[in-house]
């Protein structure tokens, strides 16, 4: 499965950021009745903006219906390329990141926390994120950094199992679904979190609609990466054979020491040593115990993870 496509997240941005309903220009009153004597019938009535428009104008005067054209497109344009370059981000990471450490038991992995490895998404997304003027690399910077800091929090806190072919190791897993995994990291992408951190590395109360745009990307972003995970694979992870434990040592045995030879017995002894030997001969054998069980043998430790760029697919 790839990566979110661009257009799709670029869609589900402009979407709920048009859906916000932002007039320009922001705060318009009437000015009463020389506001119509100011211009032409054809500049007081023109025709409006499509309803998908990230913009509304509060008037079908000309100059509102510029405005929120002009720069609704410019935003558009930010829109497209950021999200452009978090998919492609994304791809990137899909495609390097790795599981390196898995408990087996079996054929049974289980990975814990910390055990996926990954490149940060920041300088993925700056390299080709809208950087053309002042605002725009700000914003960007404010959108990348909170996007990969928190994608990285969400990777490393991945936990979920593994299973194994019977036969067992060597040999890659079978794949899984990415969202049988879990990751208590997963609350830092929720939208409300993404936006407010956004707006953190921002750091610029006044800038324009900047609150409504961190909540439409973050919106977005969230949505998706749902998707994402519902139709991401984990596979590749390849472990080397189990361990057999070492052999325990071998302490040779120290000799017996050799005995004095017995003294010789007299005659009444050998007499009454053959008959005790005689009676004995006469009485019934004692049942022989049974046999101890075998203990089980201890399962082998598990074998090593070969790391394997692309474990996301």
């Amino acid at each position: 499965m790839p990566a979110p496509h661009p257009e799709d997240l670029s869609t589900s941005v402009k979407q709920t950021f048009a859906g916000k309903n932002i007039g320009l220009p922001i705060k318009w009153q009437s000015m009463g009745m020389q506001y119509p004597d100011a211009f032409t019938p054809a500049e007081l009535s023109t025709p409006a903006n499509p309803s998908d428009n990230l913009y509304h104008e509060p008037t079908l005067n000309q100059y509102h219906t510029q405005a929120a054209q002009v720069l609704g497109r410019n935003y558009e344009r930010f829109i497209d390329g950021i999200c452009a370059a978090i998919c492609d981000a994304i791809d990137t990471w899909m495609h390097s990141a790795s599981i390196v450490t898995v408990t087996l038991a079996g054929t049974i992995g289980t990975v814990l926390p910390e055990a996926t490895i990954g490149p940060h998404l920041k300088p993925l997304i700056l390299a080709t994120a809208p950087r053309s003027t002042d605002q725009e690399k700000k914003y960007s910077n404010a959108i990348a950094t909170a996007v990969s800091d928190n994608w990285e929090v969400w990777h490393k806190g991945l936990s979920g199992i593994l299973t194994y072919p019977p036969f067992g190791p060597p040999g890659p897993n079978i794949p899984t679904p990415l969202i049988t995994f879990t990751s208590v990291g997963e609350t830092n992408l929720a939208p409300e979190y993404l936006a407010e951190e956004m707006a953190k590395n921002l750091n610029d109360p006044n800038a324009l609609h900047a609150k409504e745009l961190f909540d439409s990307v973050a919106q977005a972003l969230y949505a998706h990466f749902q998707i994402f995970k519902a139709n991401t694979m984990v596979a590749g992870v390849i472990m080397t054979p189990p361990v057999p434990p070492p052999p325990e040592p071998v302490i040779p045995e120290e000799p017996e020491p050799v005995e004095a030879e017995e003294e010789a017995l007299d005659p009444e002894s050998e007499a009454a040593a053959e008959a005790a030997e005689a009676e004995t001969e006469t009485l019934e054998p004692e049942p022989e115990p049974e046999p101890e069980p075998e203990p089980e043998p201890e399962p082998l430790p598990g074998g090593i993870v070969i790391p394997t760029p692309g474990n996301f697919v």
